[in-house]
């Protein structure tokens, strides 16, 4: 388990809507000011975005983050300098496909923008648009890396 940031902009949403799940806090940040969303001068591409920008993190049963229990891991026959894989770890597989769904129905033009941030990288890349079912798919091969935006869609 790795410690990371999981980044959801649901884009072209003006009002804000709260994943309910019992496992996830989210804290809603603003996507026009990355220097107050903790990111400093990091991703600011993505204040190229337009939408609600959602931090998901773990929590425990005190309802407080969890760092013992982090989402990711990461991929271990993958790891290679620089580049690391994602794997899921403490949220399974149907939670993220539940948390993805809700935000692609939030979306007026059903996509999501999904960022998984490990650690910080000088590089701000967006992958491109990924289908959400061949997005899991590369996720269950290993193929998705940490600090890479994809943007999901139905």
């Amino acid at each position: 388990m790795v410690i990371s940031d999981l980044n959801i902009i649901c884009l072209r949403q003006n009002e804000k809507q709260m994943f309910n799940n019992s496992k996830v806090g989210i804290d809603v940040l603003d996507l026009k000011n990355t220097e107050k969303s903790f990111y400093g001068d990091h991703w600011k591409l993505l204040t190229a975005l337009q939408g609600i920008w959602y931090f998901i993190y773990p929590l425990d049963e005190l309802k407080e983050y969890d760092y013992e229990h982090g989402f990711f891991n990461i991929e271990p026959s993958k790891k290679t300098k620089f580049k690391y894989y994602i794997s899921l770890c403490n949220m399974n597989k149907e939670l993220l496909s539940s948390l993805l769904d809700f935000y692609l129905s939030c979306s007026p033009i059903k996509q999501v923008c999904f960022l998984v941030r490990l650690d910080w990288n000088p590089e701000n890349i967006i992958c491109g648009t990924i289908r959400k079912k061949d997005f899991l798919r590369k996720l269950d091969q290993g193929k998705l890396l940490f600090n890479k935006a994809y943007i999901l869609q139905e």
